[in-house]
């Protein structure tokens, strides 16, 4: 354009022939284009206008090349946090499938490793999710339940200061803050990109399968833990306790990982797992369930192949599971700890029961304290591993936190059933076997839950 211009000028002044300016023109461009690519600076008018527009330009193209635009920037910064995420997952759950083998007891309380993992995993992610969104939690689904949860615990916390010492409560609300742990968890996976959710489900399966593979070699390798008594440990004679060193809450761990397996294979979500590796996932998993002799964990497999026959309509596993659970009830046992029908644990188990019963009585409205029955109620054995509940989930909730604390786990109970997904069926399972154990509050079941119930939100 500069070029066009000088010659019309040029040719308006009628000092040289129209032929010879743009001869001269095309000679000062070729000079140009000569400088621009070597670097000879132009010395003239033209020649300096035209070399520099194009170092612009060429700078321009070196700017776009070797740094990244802001999108491309926040793609790396994204792939980084990502993998990040998924390292950490993984060494969570490595960590929880050597279960109560690497507990570290501290005094009273006990912590475990992927716990450790997890305060790091959901520090990170709540800077990022405060960050990016600074008030998206209020739409995160189930939280104000939660938020109740909470309450009514921190609630019956501070009204046991009462009967108890500070001391006492303190040590009682370390439990408050785990359970805030896992319900961060919970958060932090809901916020997990789709991509990430859906490894985690997968990751899911391989943990259960790994389970009930270490189980099975527990079994057959190392049957009598009788020897761990001294350490608070019941004593268990050939049955599957698995690493978590309880046949009841690795029977329904795995219970849950049967429900979440076939979950999966019904909504096309396995992948590229052959047929073959999917039937044999479950032929482990049945095996491990059975050899764990676990009468909560068969009610719960029982239910949940009844609601899968009145409420899926799914006649095949629902036979399945029933065909499964009735013939091991009748396995014949090889010691008198095997047999289902055995009435000593029943016994005890009524008994403790009846204990519960008083301390819901004594104090009805907010509890005694969540998690300070093990300073509240007499044990004769001050080294059992259950002396923080009862053996059901539901009466240690109204013991420790009363009808508030009842009330806000009913308000969330009926949040998560309003939808017919996985994570009904797996509460219900969870919720049939805490009437007889203390599952709902057991580490491995609450976060198996949890991640259930954050994957499939989508």
């Amino acid at each position: 354009m500069y070029q066009r211009r000088k010659a019309h000028a040029l040719v308006a002044d009628h000092r040289i022939s129209q032929s010879k300016i743009y001869t001269k023109l095309h000679r000062e461009s070729r000079i140009s284009r000569w400088n621009s690519r070597h670097g000879d600076g132009a010395h003239d008018e033209l020649s300096l206008v035209s070399h520099s527009r194009k170092d612009v330009g060429n700078a321009k193209k070196r700017n776009i090349v070797s740094s990244p635009t802001g999108r491309q920037a926040r793609i790396r910064k994204d792939d980084r946090i990502y993998c990040m995420e998924t390292i950490g997952l993984i060494l969570i759950g490595i960590t929880m499938l050597f279960g109560n083998l690497i507990r570290i007891p501290l005094g009273s309380v006990a912590i475990y490793p992927h716990e450790i993992l997890m305060a790091i995993f959901v520090i990170g992610k709540s800077i990022a999710i405060l960050k990016k969104r600074k008030n998206s939690w209020i739409s995160i689904p189930h939280i104000y339940p939660v938020l109740a949860i909470l309450f009514s615990m921190a609630v019956s916390l501070v009204l046991a200061l009462e009967k108890l010492s500070v001391v006492h409560v303190g040590i009682s609300s370390l439990y408050l803050v785990r359970f805030a742990l896992y319900a961060g968890m919970f958060i932090s996976i809901w916020f997990s990109s789709h991509k990430q959710k859906k490894n985690i489900r997968t990751g899911l399966l391989f943990f259960g399968l790994f389970y009930g593979a270490l189980g099975l070699f527990q079994f057959f390798l190392y049957p009598n833990i009788r020897n761990l008594m001294y350490l608070g440990w019941d004593p268990h004679e050939w049955r599957l306790t698995g690493t978590l060193l309880d046949p009841n809450f690795s029977g329904v761990l795995l219970v849950l990982s049967l429900i979440h397996l076939y979950w999966m294979q019904m909504t096309k979500q396995v992948g590229k797992f052959s047929t073959a590796s999917i039937w044999g996932s479950y032929i482990v998993q049945i095996v491990a369930v059975a050899c764990t002799f676990s009468r909560s964990a068969i009610i719960a497999l029982l239910s949940v192949g009844i609601l899968y026959i009145f409420v899926y309509k799914k006649w095949k596993i629902a036979g399945v599971i029933l065909v499964v659970a009735l013939c091991t009830a009748y396995i014949p046992g090889l010691s008198g700890t095997q047999k289902i029908w055995r009435m000593d644990t029943s016994m005890a188990r009524v008994a403790n029961w009846n204990e519960g019963w008083k301390a819901v009585q004594s104090a009805p409205l907010f509890g005694v304290g969540y998690n300070t029955l093990q300073f509240v109620r007499p044990l004769e054995n001050n080294m059992s591993n259950a002396r923080s509940g009862f053996d059901s989930s539901i009466l240690t909730i109204v013991a420790t936190t009363g009808i508030l604390g009842i009330s806000a786990w009913m308000w969330f109970f009926i949040s998560v059933v309003k939808k017919k997904n996985e994570s009904t069926v797996t509460l219900l399972a969870i919720l049939i076997s805490s009437l007889f154990i203390n599952a709902l509050f057991y580490p491995w079941i609450l976060l198996w839950f949890f991640i259930t119930l954050a994957t499939e939100e989508q």
